[in-house]
């Protein structure tokens, strides 16, 4: 039995893949992000959920950094030193980065991009993660990774706003054309402004599939076009997806 987990930078996921290759399914935790994380009761329902299984192989996406000491050193404490940490390499599968440093690209955009190739193979593609941040990739037909974009996620782009001004909230609005109150205002700006970076990029890239994975996937999709939805998927587990490729080319 192998353990897979993306750790994000409010989120962790995960999910079980059984001896038959079959997978459980994905659970998920938001932890504290403030001066109190990230101690091991921020791991808790994950330690709860594994109980004592006969696990031969961790697996792990990080790009919380320091943050995840204390998951790994629970991990190894109670499973012993089974963690793989997952690094962004040149090339895997017929993936190629764009990075002349492949290690600096961020390994959920590579695992995405990898779980994308083996949804929709030989097809160009958009990958896109919603979550703290927002990033979009294109990757060609052939594998070839174009490189990406880095933004602000809605719910950050909103919390920049109230801390960097004098009275702006930090509040959760409804989704608007045009917001008539200020939380509104602020909700609906964020999301469309996450969604038009979207649809500049698949205009520019018209056959290009898109993928959308991330926390604030579902908030950002009604922002989305009804005719881009039609080029659009949502896929929660595409990260994992690629892990899982990721731990077979390397086991």
């Amino acid at each position: 039995m192998k353990l897979l987990l993306d750790l994000g930078n409010t989120r962790l996921k995960w999910q079980l893949v059984y001896a038959d290759d079959s997978l459980s399914a994905m659970h998920a935790l938001t932890y504290s992000t403030g001066p109190e994380c990230c101690g091991p009761e921020s791991w808790q329902p994950l330690f709860d959920d594994l109980g004592n299984l006969p696990l031969r192989s961790i697996w792990l996406s990080n790009v919380a950094g320091a943050r995840a000491e204390s998951l790994i050193d629970g991990l190894v404490r109670r499973f012993g030193n089974i963690l793989e940490q997952a690094r962004s390499p040149g090339d895997l599968l017929g993936l190629r980065s764009a990075y002349a440093d492949p290690e600096k690209l961020g390994i959920d955009r590579f695992l995405a991009m990898l779980g994308a190739r083996t949804l929709v193979p030989q097809q160009a593609v958009l990958v896109i993660l919603l979550g703290t941040a927002m990033t979009i990739d294109l990757v060609n037909a052939d594998g070839t990774h174009q490189g990406g974009l880095i933004v602000p996620g809605p719910n950050l782009m909103r919390s920049s706003l109230h801390r960097n001004t004098a009275a702006l909230p930090d509040t959760q609005g409804e989704l608007h054309a045009l917001g008539r109150s200020t939380v509104d205002a602020m909700y609906s700006g964020s999301l469309r402004a996450c969604a038009a970076l979207i649809h500049e990029l698949a205009r520019d890239n018209p056959v290009a599939t898109l993928l959308l994975s991330g926390g604030a996937t579902a908030n950002v999709w009604p922002a989305i076009a009804p005719d881009l939805q039609q080029r659009a998927r949502r896929e929660p587990e595409l990260v994992l997806i690629g892990l899982k490729q990721y731990s077979e080319a390397y086991s």
